[in-house]
């Protein structure tokens, strides 16, 4: 599978194909005092984690 990963790149990166927010967005709106923990369960690779994006608003 790593051997298709520049391809696939390219494919998104010219918008060629779409991959929407929802699916890579596992974790939206994560708190900042959260943060450390949402990155290491990433770090760790825990199941359902692939991208978390935090809300600094939420401090």
């Amino acid at each position: 599978m790593r051997s298709l990963l520049p391809d696939l790149l390219q494919l998104v990166k010219t918008e060629q194909i779409k991959i929407p927010d929802d699916v890579l967005i596992t974790h939206d709106n994560v708190p900042l005092d959260s943060g450390c923990e949402a990155f290491l369960n990433f770090a760790n690779r825990e199941s359902g984690y692939l991208k978390v994006l935090l809300n600094p608003s939420d401090a």
